[in-house]
């Protein structure tokens, strides 16, 4: 065991601060030089008769304390922070892996999508996108291929009726036929894509008697149900004129007809069948259920309808139809055979077009040809419609009389001439 060293007594100047505290019994520390040294001196009384306590350390020892309390502190600090660094370079490395399979994975059902979205641009309705997530991606997906099906069926619908529409658009005459002693125009306007309105032109076989049939229709309803009616009752007429009988009993046995293929569906059809013998200079007509024709005779300014009784065809099999003839036909006189899509036309402050507007571009128009007075009525009627939808179809047949090049009257003229 060493020795304990005795501390030496320091000069008086040094320690004359310390005893002028111990005297007020006051403690404290104090740095002072001792034996060459710096040291810290920490003094106090510690008894009642003036026994006091100083206590001396060389202050490299505590500054060496210091320091390696200090190390310790950053060397823990540092720990703790390459401890922390390495924890969020982990969290980083997992946020990154989680982001690109999360990326991976809604790239790869994005590019499902986008890739049956091409297939369907190129008109293949099979493609369909496996999404099996239950995301919004895989909500997505499922409305997708449920938008598909629904497009199939809508493009096969459209298909149908560009059929039906091809069809019935065949059905109706290219032009009017040339019947001598008259100029004639038609025009037929749908709503839809098919319609039910309809016109025709059928030449007969009357004997010594040159006759043409002229014919309007207006089946109820639109669409392929009542282009299907229009084309049955267009074939039985054409079929039934060609065999004998009166225009009633040929209008009464299509009727027949067309009552079995109607049976309980509700459907109908109106008509206004007309039969002009320009050499006779008479006009028979049956009337079935459709608005009256008009009549306009330019030199007296006077409007006429060709009535008759008669039921629409559809609805009574039993019923037996009656002619009407006019045999006043006079040259300049014009007759219109239209369905109701041209008065019923409302405009935006729900008027119709009506019939008064009707005759009154018939009665502007009866000194131009055919097509021109076809043209204004359109065109008058569109115009009163403004932006508002069509919702008929819109049927007319103009026929003007004129002097028939065939008759003797005009052969005399010719030959003066």
């Amino acid at each position: 065991m060493e020795a304990p060293l005795w501390l030496k007594s320091m000069p008086e100047e040094k320690l004359r601060p310390i005893l002028t505290d111990l005297a007020i019994n006051k403690s404290g520390v104090r740095e002072i030089m001792y034996q060459g040294r710096e040291a810290l001196a920490a003094y106090g009384k510690i008894a009642a008769n003036g026994t006091a306590l100083l206590l001396l350390v060389p202050k490299a020892d505590i500054l060496a304390e210091a320091d390696a309390m200090g190390r310790y502190v950053r060397e823990g600090f540092q720990e703790r922070i390459r401890v922390t660094g390495v924890m969020l370079v982990g969290i980083i490395l997992v946020i990154v892996g989680l982001a690109l399979f999360l990326s991976r994975y809604l790239t790869q059902n994005i590019r499902k999508l986008d890739e049956a979205s091409h297939r369907l641009a190129n008109g293949d309705f099979s493609a369909r996108v496996h999404i099996r997530s239950r995301d919004e991606i895989g909500e997505l997906g499922e409305v997708f291929n449920r938008m598909i099906s629904g497009l199939e069926e809508r493009i096969q619908m459209k298909q149908a009726l560009d059929v039906a529409m091809h069809l019935q658009q065949n059905l109706l005459p290219e032009a009017p036929p040339p019947i001598p002693g008259t100029d004639i125009a038609a025009r037929s306007i749908y709503c839809d894509e098919t319609g039910g309105d309809f016109f025709d032109f059928i030449p007969l076989d009357r004997g010594l008697k040159r006759s043409y049939g002229i014919v309007v229709g207006d089946v109820s309803g639109h669409g392929i149900s009542a282009a299907l009616l229009m084309g049955t009752a267009r074939s039985f007429l054409r079929c039934r004129v060609e065999q004998a009988g009166s225009i009633g009993r040929i209008i009464s046995d299509v009727n027949t007809l067309v009552c079995r293929d109607t049976g309980d569906t509700g459907h109908f059809l109106t008509l206004f069948y007309l039969e002009m013998s320009p050499d006779a200079g008479e006009i028979r007509w049956v009337r079935a259920g459709h608005d009256p024709a008009l009549l306009y005779d330019p030199a007296a300014d006077d409007f006429t309808e060709l009535i008759g009784d008669g039921m629409a065809l559809g609805v009574d099999d039993s019923y037996e139809y009656s002619e009407n003839v006019l045999k006043e036909v006079s040259e300049g006189q014009v007759l219109l055979i239209g369905t109701d899509g041209i008065w019923e036309t409302q405009n935006s402050h729900d008027e119709m077009f009506t019939k008064d507007r009707l005759q009154e571009v018939m009665r502007e128009h009866a000194d131009r040809k055919a097509d021109d007075i076809a043209d204004a009525i359109t065109e008058r009627v569109a115009a009163f419609r403004g932006d508002m939808p069509q919702e008929d179809d819109i049927t007319l047949v103009i026929i003007k009389i004129e002097k028939d090049p065939n008759s003797k009257e005009t052969q005399s003229e010719d030959g003066m001439e």
